[in-house]
């Protein structure tokens, strides 16, 4: 999955850094888990804490419409690959940087790629 840019709410728990959807969901049940946030008699129920809240936009979420509400605090990196261009190749062999909304990468000399 291609990196997404967590809002300023959703970084209080996930970091800064652009994750994959898959790693933003982990983080954010280790979060809920770690300061047992389910509720106990009835464990699909998150109990949203002070952070949770501005994200989940109530204080009780069903665990299956966590994903609908998460989605509305992260946006894609807009990034396309391109397989080579002409700064690309300037750059060494296994090279991965961001060029004007552009992935650019370089593979090694075997040829396998460093995504």
């Amino acid at each position: 999955m291609k990196p997404m840019q967590p809002s300023e709410h959703l970084s209080k728990i996930v970091g800064t850094e652009p994750l994959p959807r898959s790693e933003v969901t982990k983080k954010i049940w280790a979060y809920i888990k770690k300061h047992s946030l389910q509720n106990p008699k009835n464990k699909r129920e998150i109990l949203a804490d002070e952070k949770l809240q501005p994200i989940f936009g109530t204080k009780k979420l069903d665990m299956f419409q966590m994903a609908n509400a998460v989605k509305k605090h992260w946006k894609s990196m807009g990034w396309r690959v391109r397989a080579f261009t002409t700064r690309c190749a300037e750059a060494p062999a296994g090279s991965v940087f961001p060029d004007k909304n552009f992935l650019c990468y370089k593979p090694f000399p075997n040829g396998s790629m460093p995504l």
